[in-house]
């Protein structure tokens, strides 16, 4: 584990350790951090995101020359210098991780940082620390003669030396954000050699330890640029803010122009133009004084929301003749603040409906594309997210560029994560934290200060956060205060808790009794939680009951789901299959790693939604539908969204009668103001419904128009209201005709009834077969069942192995009576089974009708004097024989859902063949459950159609795989083409399955509501053979 000795910090401080070991050398001849943008010599005419066709840029991304040195002492002393004879070098894309593309390996880890097989003692190695060398010969242009020349590097990991032409030019660390330097006096006409040397360790490693594949090399763009040598833009500093009616706009502008040695200019010649929509110039004027200052005040404005991403462009103009310079900067008029309490988006305390993000790609890992980050947000928006924490580091400068444009909140968060040393509330010796040291001080400020220059001017980013589980002490309390100098924008610092140097309290994995509990303290800061929901495998359990929480009390602002993708790599095994890996799937043996905690998402690595996606969309959506006073043909309608009206969505509804549509309309005119109710008439349904059959109202909201983020058939709310009607909703019926015959043998107890034959085993007490015609319909007994495939959630608590007990339960029972009889029509076959493990009692009532419905009644009587573990599901296990492979059924659907994570999926009517009802989790786990189920039918070629109907409901299991294939115990290591699939059909029948979790992290129970609570159960189920 990377925990730095004391001997080591001491001699930190020491000069005669190598820059990439010393936190007191952040950089040597870097320049100072700015504001991104791009300047021209020439005028574009408009805001260019893409400058490679210009006359001032020259992009070094592609092909470098590559060799890795196992540490830095094994580098060649020369392999700089152009005459380097090159022996044994490769090649490698840039930008590009060196582990993806044939050179070491990823490994995941979460806190600590190993180096392999032998963990140091605490300094960053000399020996085991590769070190990428890259080397590319670039013709600069000629014209670019005289001119001064900057290089541009976007992120290279961790630190790194650069040479042009074999002369020295400086080193930088901070793996996240851009390291600049002037380049001029080292260049030659023709051909010149860039080369550097990239360490994967260095001192900046400890402030590196985010929960993240440990991947090194250069991540982002690589370019050359020039400008004039007299005079050029080095920064600009953009406030577009609203006045306290937050209707003005006001604007105020600083443009920092230096001379080719870096000195300010004595006198200012900036221009600033304001262009709005349709290239429409809106303000123009002229910068003042030695900082080129410039401000106006704008009235009637369009400002900037994530709903509402109003953008200008900023044309900034210097000098003149050779000396000229043009940048353009797109900017948003927006207020963020802390007041009253809450954090105001232009006056308004939106809720924050977010998610983390890493920088992750299955393929390329931490190098992403354009097309990936937009992607991204569309898909954001599309499941109602607002808003994204970039966890745990400055992200790619065309994430805020899309962020501004599509409309999305953001933190922008320093690159800092000291986790190793411990967490405020976790492992954490204030003697020892580098956040107590002074030797870092100067650390920790320049990484958020790299931070700060470079998203200062973007709109999307409306609170900053100084680092990520970095311990809090004199080192961050610093960054508050340096910040809070620079800007009015709201600071995150999640270690600072309750403190004076954080403008909220940051709480990660909140439990619900403790978000409550500070919400009545009367709090002068909101709660935004920075990380809840761990979305780790099949999880987003109790969201919904998290956001009953957040929109009753106004102290309570949201947060920041973990996370937004798995951080999965593709990879092939030995037979070339194509699969997801983790930790362990590309480590060599003996190498630490964190397994499959790197899988989090709300989507898969491919951004494919996992099933918990649709709560998240459910949860965050913008409307809420009700019936309003006036019994169920008035409905109320309430939009939650801040800045923007309905009028751009169309309603539809729809009663539903058991599943089916019956009546329908569509409702145009939604002119509802933000935070306020519409209330609209409905037809009478009176002559629609009749007792015995269940009714809901099903309303959803479809864009008027379609657009790159909506399409018009896809409803981007929806909401469903039971009617009254249902509690009259007929039970299920328990079958009719004639007495069943019984024929008692030694060994087993025959029940034929019509075309069904039903056979219990007088040694087991199970029902062994059923046969439709003759026809054998099960592979083995039906059985009661309690396990379930953990699911990482269950891992994270160690419930596997506390519930151990209920795997195979069925097979230590003990038959302590089996006997029928006669009542009416139906033939009911009682038994009663002992539970010695348990030292409990299982009853079973099954009751044959003549039409061969089978009702199935159970009482389980939990050993009072005992206290067993919470049950992971109770119900039963059918192994049917292969050609069942479809279900249609009518309950919640017709996504995976389960009963802490159900509300997005709606009552309705359903068909699916069993393999779409299963989902691939990066490590194979319980998945496919449908609950609250009012009946199912299970069908396929050739086989006896039958349904079983929940008394009121049930839920499901549909598979070809046997749960015993997943590894119960073993939470390593498997993946979804490992599990063998089975000829036979597995049928899972659910009372109840435990809730799948996710509040208050990984380590913890679901809410006790949906848990099964060591005590006795009644319930039955009715399976009954349809005729079609």
């Amino acid at each position: 584990m990377l925990t730095p000795s004391t001997a080591a910090l001491a001699q930190a401080g020491s000069s005669e350790l190598p820059d990439w070991q010393n936190p007191q050398v952040l950089q040597k001849n870097r320049l100072e951090p700015r504001a991104h943008f791009f300047a021209f010599t020439e005028d574009p005419g408009a805001f260019n995101t893409t400058p490679w066709d210009s006359s001032d840029y020259l992009s070094l991304n592609g092909t470098w020359e590559f060799k890795l040195a196992e540490n830095p002492d094994a580098a060649p002393d020369d392999f700089m210098q152009p005459d380097y004879a090159e022996k044994g070098w490769g090649e490698i894309p840039v930008p590009g991780n060196w582990e993806l593309n044939g050179y070491g390996y990823p490994n995941y880890v979460n806190i600590r940082l190993d180096y392999g097989p032998e963990t140091p003692s605490g300094e960053i190695p000399s020996e085991n620390n590769s070190t990428g060398l890259y080397r590319k010969h670039v013709s600069v242009p000629e014209d670019w003669a005289g001119d001064r020349v900057v290089a541009y590097f976007g992120a290279v990991k961790s630190s790194f030396s650069v040479w042009v032409n074999g002369k020295y030019v400086g080193y930088s660390q901070d793996s996240k954000t851009a390291a600049e330097f002037d380049i001029t006096d080292k260049l030659k006409s023709g051909d010149n050699l860039i080369a550097l040397k990239v360490h994967q360790w260095s001192d900046g490693t400890y402030l590196e330890l985010q929960d993240m594949w440990r991947l090194s090399g250069i991540e982002r763009d690589v370019y050359l640029y020039r400008t004039p040598a007299e005079q050029h833009i080095r920064d600009i500093e953009v406030v577009a803010t609203l006045d306290d009616s937050y209707k003005q706009g006001i604007l105020s502008l600083k443009t920092d122009v230096q001379t080719g040695s870096g000195d300010v200019m004595d006198s200012c010649n900036v221009s600033y133009q304001l262009f709005g929509k349709n290239e429409k110039l809106v303000w123009q004027g002229q910068g003042e004084g030695a900082d080129c200052a410039a401000s106006a005040t704008l009235p009637g404005i369009d400002t900037w929301t994530a709903e509402t991403p109003n953008l200008y462009s900023l044309q900034v103009a210097a000098g003149e003749g050779d000396t000229a310079q043009y940048a353009w900067q797109r900017i948003g008029f927006r207020r963020s603040e802390l007041k009253n309490g809450n954090v105001l988006i232009n006056g308004k305390p939106v809720l924050i409906k977010g998610v983390n993000r890493h920088e992750h790609d299955p393929r390329t890992g931490h190098v992403i594309s354009r097309e990936s980050m937009r992607r991204d947000i569309l898909l954001m928006k599309q499941h109602n997210i607002n808003a994204a924490r970039n966890s745990h580091y400055p992200n790619n400068p065309a994430w805020y560029e899309l962020a501004n444009e599509l409309g999305l909140y953001l933190v922008d968060e320093a690159n800092q994560e000291a986790h190793a040393f411990g967490a405020t509330d976790s492992n954490y010796d204030p003697e020892k934290h580098i956040v107590n040291n002074p030797l870092w001080k100067d650390a920790f400020l320049d990484r958020v200060r790299n931070m700060y220059e470079a998203s200062k001017n973007h709109p999307a980013v409306v609170i900053l956060s100084i680092g990520n589980e970095t311990g809090d002490g004199p080192n961050t309390e610093q960054l508050y205060h340096w910040l809070k100098t620079r800007t009015d924008r709201p600071v995150m610092s999640d270690q600072a808790r309750t403190k004076s140097h954080t403008d909220m309290f940051a709480k990660m994995y909140a439990s619900i009794p403790l978000m409550e509990n500070y919400a009545l303290s009367d709090p002068t800061r909101p709660m935004i939680l920075c990380e809840y929901e761990h979305a780790m495998g099949n999880s987003v359990g109790e969201l919904y009951d998290y956001w009953q929480l957040i929109r009753k009390y106004p102290a309570l602002q949201g947060g920041f789901i973990w996370d937004w993708v798995d951080q999965t790599i593709e990879t092939k095994d030995k037979d070339g299959n194509t699969f997801l890996g983790y930790g362990g799937d590309f480590e060599p043996e003996g190498v630490y790693h964190d397994e499959n905690f790197s899988a989090n998402g709300v989507m898969n690595a491919y951004r494919e939604p996992h099933p918990h996606a649709e709560e998240v969309k459910y949860v965050y959506q913008d409307v809420e539908v009700s019936f309003a006073g006036n019994g169920e043909r008035q409905i109320q309608v309430f939009n939650r969204r801040y800045f923007t009206s309905l009028n751009d969505l169309t309603l539809n509804w729809a009663l539903e009668e058991n599943g089916n549509v019956v009546a329908q309309g569509d409702i145009q005119n939604l002119d509802i103001e933000p935070q306020q109710s519409g209330t609209f008439t409905l037809p009478s349904f009176s002559n629609k419904t009749q007792e015995g059959k269940r009714y809901y109202l099903t309303v959803r909201f479809y864009p008027k128009q379609k657009t790159e983020l909506y399409a018009a058939d896809v409803a981007i709310a929806t909401e469903q209201l039971p009617l009254a009607i249902n509690a009259m909703a007929a039970a299920p019926s328990l079958g009719e005709g004639k007495t069943p015959t019984v024929n008692a043998a030694d060994d087993a107890i025959t029940v034929k009834a019509g075309k069904q034959t039903y056979t219990f085993d007088k040694q087991s007490g199970w029902l062994s077969q059923w046969t439709a015609d003759g026809d054998k319909q099960l592979a083995s007994p039906m059985v009661p069942w309690f396990w379930r495939a953990p699911t990482d959630n269950d891992f994270g608590e160690k419930y596997p192995e506390k519930a151990k007990v209920y795997q195979k339960l069925y097979a230590s029972a003990k038959l302590t009576s089996i006997s029928s009889s006669t009542e009416g029509n139906r033939v009911v076959i009682n038994t009663e089974h002992a539970l010695p493990t348990l030292e409990s009692r299982y009853f079973t009532r099954y009751a044959i009708a003549g039409d061969g419905t089978l009702e199935v009644s159970v009482n389980f009587y939990a050993a009072a004097h005992k206290k067993f573990p919470e049950l992971p599901r109770i119900g039963y296990r059918v192994e049917l024989l292969p050609n069942y492979d479809t279900v249609s059924w009518f309950g919640r659907g017709p996504h995976e859902n389960y009963r802490d994570r159900h509300h997005s999926a709606m009552f309705g009517r359903y068909t699916r063949s069993v393999e779409q009802l299963g989902h691939d989790y990066a490590r194979p786990q319980e998945n496919g459950h449908r609950a609250f189920v009012y009946e199912a039918d299970f069908s396929g070629k050739g086989a006896e159609t039958f349904r079983v109907s929940g008394e009121p409901t049930i839920g499901f299991n549909l598979s070809k795989d046997d749960l015993f294939n997943y590894d119960q115990f073993k939470k390593q290591g498997l993946h979804s083409y490992q599990i063998p699939q089975t000829e036979n059909t597995f049928l899972y029948i659910d009372y109840r399955q435990r809730g799948v979790g996710g509040t208050n992290s990984w380590g913890e129970s679901p809410l006790y509501r949906y848990t099964l609570p060591w005590r006795d159960y009644q319930y039955s189920f009715v399976l009954k053979p349809v005729v079609e």
